[in-house]
């Protein structure tokens, strides 16, 4: 390092020292630096002063007049005397502190012989000066013997000597100084370093025990420094057996020297730090250390063990994780991509852009990429084509990947097939077209029989005009209150047991209350995973055209059976008039009750109409004869004699014949004869009889019959 004079000698002393000098030898002396600083100055002349080191001219003399003296003191002379060229001598011994010039000490301004007046009056004139001032100054100047300079010039020299040896001394205490300050600094930086770096540090002696820790140790497991020092190994790391480390583990890094290894801290308060070591076998002033430096990698093992949860979530997941380099190539691949995308490990490398059909390049090329290296991020639905030829459908998410400093230094794009769910949703919006359009009542309910959904047509059929009315809406509030409990005690658990219900009821009409007739087909909607039920569906049709068509359909029939009776009636029970005043009625088959009740009908109706007087029943065709039928006749020929007319029986079988017998049938005021011909015959006997006579026949009760005029 450079010192000065000033740095080296006290200036104060010196410049007292010099002044006592002067006042022994009359002799004025300066002291300057190497750099020309004036340190001392005693009896200094005004002439150089107040002239010549003032005026730039005799100032650049000066300064060559020093340069001389300079140059001569470095070549090793003891002193130099010199003449400026302002005409003033000058003598100078140099002080040399250790072989370097670092001042000189003057004596001077002085004359060794009578001034040349008219020199000085010229170099006033030529430089400016007050000629009587400058004059004045220089009769000032003393003009010294050369004899009486030697002695000055060898104390000077000595004292140059002096000042050179008690300058080294200083210098050389300066530089103790400096480099004690220095090295305790360094020290300080050290130990400021050490106590400070995120590392812990600490030495340990070959039985274990810690000479020093840092502060960073301390902070890392929760001790002082004081606790610590004199600590063992074993006390800060559960897992180390004190003596095996003195028989093994000192002496494998006192072999290798360095070595790195994982241990486990245990925190005062009992915690576990994982914890990286780096150890240095050191020796110090004959004595054998370790030096290790101890990192936390807690979070570095956080960080780790997030990574490896993140490759685990990415190996995986359903759907496909790639990523991209920024010239677009593929440098990562999940096993979902891999499988949707056909790819094998081989694809890595390859470009992104053959992983789409060519019609969709361009918009990967000029939409995709770019968006994503401006926005940072994109969204979108593309098709996609495997090696095989192919085609997916791809919902995709890519975005750019940056640095701590925001740079993009890749691409990533999470896919997921969606193909499948294209179809179901093509289907799905298919089948929402139809129940859209469909006319039928169709909607929605959760379990609870909150409404979910309800077509248009539904919403007409019931008059529900808004979807925030409709969504207000139970199941239950869709009948009107005399079905709502069998909706709630039969229906809905039947649906609930079941799975579904389906049969008649009636909807009501929010509006106007109008009753609606429907036929309510209801079942539940499962997941198609667990088949557990999540909502209630229903299909329900208006019945209210069907029914009226029912009830007119029932009309037409009504009428069609009315009509088919009759003619069944006319049929079963014919009436056939044979002349004016005679009609037959055959009849076939079984007589029951009501045919008995139609006969009767019959009979009379044909009597009155035709105006007969005698009806014959023929009933040959008839194959069995009870009481009760026996009976109707009888009532029958009762009702007819009392229109004035009279009822013949033919035809009567053998076994009928029989059957009446054994019923005791009185047959009383009712003729009979054995066949519908001699029965015809007789009957239109007698109405000839009638026709000439001019008189109306009379049965009696022998059944012979009775003329009366």
């Amino acid at each position: 390092m450079n010192y000065t004079l000033a740095d080296l000698i006290d200036t104060t002393k010196l410049q007292e020292m010099m002044d006592a000098f002067y006042d022994v030898t009359a002799a004025p002396t300066a002291i300057l630096d190497a750099d020309g600083t004036v340190l001392t100055a005693t009896a200094w002349q005004d002439i150089c002063t107040k002239y010549h080191r003032v005026n730039t001219g005799s100032l650049l003399r000066c300064q060559q007049s020093d340069a001389y003296i300079a140059d001569h003191l470095i070549n090793g002379s003891a002193y130099a005397l010199y003449e400026c060229a302002n005409g003033l001598v000058d003598v100078a011994s140099p002080i040399l502190v250790d072989g370097v010039h670092i001042g000189t000490i003057f004596t001077g301004q002085f004359l060794l012989a009578e001034p040349d007046t008219d020199r000085f009056r010229q170099q006033a004139h030529a430089f400016g000066f007050d000629e009587g001032g400058y004059l004045q100054a220089l009769d000032q100047v003393p003009v010294v013997q050369r004899d009486r300079i030697e002695p000055i010039l060898r104390y000077l020299s000595l004292f140059a000597t002096m000042l050179a040896e008690i300058g080294l001394q200083r210098m050389q205490q300066l530089e103790t100084q400096r480099e004690l300050k220095e090295s305790e600094q360094r020290f300080r930086m050290a130990q400021f370093s050490l106590d400070n770096v995120s590392d812990g540090v600490q030495w340990l002696n070959p039985e274990g025990r810690h000479i020093y820790v840092n502060q960073a140790l301390c902070r890392q497991i929760g001790y002082t420094q004081e606790e610590m020092l004199g600590m063992g190994l074993d006390q800060i790391d559960p897992n180390i057996d004190i003596a095996q480390w003195r028989r093994e583990v000192w002496p494998l890094i006192k072999e290798r020297g360095s070595t790195t290894f994982q241990v486990i801290h245990q925190h005062k308060d009992g915690s576990l730090i994982p914890v990286e070591v780096t150890g240095n076998y050191m020796q110090f002033e004959g004595q054998e250390y370790l030096c290790t430096f101890a990192r936390d990698v807690s979070e570095r093992k956080q960080q780790e063990a997030e990574l490896r949860t993140f490759k685990a979530l990415a190996d995986n997941a359903l759907d496909g994780i790639a990523m991209a380099s920024l010239d677009a190539r593929l440098i990562y691949m999940n096993p979902a991509f891999k499988a949707m995308a056909g790819l094998d490990a081989q694809a890595q490398g390859i470009p992104v852009i053959d992983l789409y059909p060519a019609e969709t390049q361009h918009a990967i090329e000029q939409e995709v990429i770019p968006t994503l290296m401006h926005q940072g991020a994109w969204q979108g639905m593309l098709e996609m084509c495997r090696p095989d030829g192919s085609r997916w459908i791809a919902q995709q998410s890519a975005f750019a990947v940056r640095d701590e400093h925001g740079q993009i230094i890749k691409l990533a794009n999470l896919l997921r097939d969606v193909t499948e769910q294209r179809r179901i949703d093509m289907e799905r919006q298919r089948l929402v077209a139809i129940v859209e359009k469909s006319n039928d009542f169709m909607g929605i309910a959760s379990l609870e029989g909150q409404a979910i959904y309800l077509n248009d047509a539904g919403k007409r059929l019931v008059g529900l005009e808004s979807e925030a009315t409709f969504r207000q809406t139970q199941v239950i509030d869709y009948f009107p209150p005399d079905e709502q409990r069998r909706v709630q005690q039969e229906i809905l658990p039947t649906i609930f047991q079941d799975g579904r219900w389906k049969g008649e009821c009636r909807f009501r009409h929010f509006t106007t209350g109008e009753l609606i007739p429907v036929e309510w087909n209801v079942f539940l909607i499962r997941d198609h995973t667990t088949h557990e039920p999540i909502s209630i569906a229903t299909v329900t049709r208006d019945l209210r055209e069907q029914k009226q068509g029912e009830a007119e359909r029932t009309a037409l029939q009504e009428q069609i059976i009315d009509a088919q009776r009759d003619a069944l009636r006319e049929l079963s029970t014919p009436l056939i008039p044979i002349s004016d005043h005679v009609v037959i009625m055959p009849l076939i088959g079984t007589i029951d009750s009501q045919r008995a009740e139609q006969v009767m009908e019959t009979l009379l109706d044909g009597v009155a109409r035709h105006r007969a007087d005698l009806v014959i029943v023929d009933i040959t065709g008839v194959l069995m004869v009870d009481t009760q039928v026996a009976q109707a006749f009888i009532q029958a020929a009762q009702a007819v004699k009392l229109l004035g007319a009279e009822v013949m029986l033919t035809g009567i079988q053998p076994q009928i014949a029989q059957t009446l017998v054994h019923l005791g049938v009185d047959l009383h005021g009712i003729q009979t004869r054995g066949s519908l011909q001699s029965g015809i015959t007789a009957a239109l006997s007698q109405n000839n009889r009638s026709q000439v006579r001019g008189h109306r026949s009379e049965v009696i009760p022998n059944g012979v019959n009775r003329y009366e005029t």
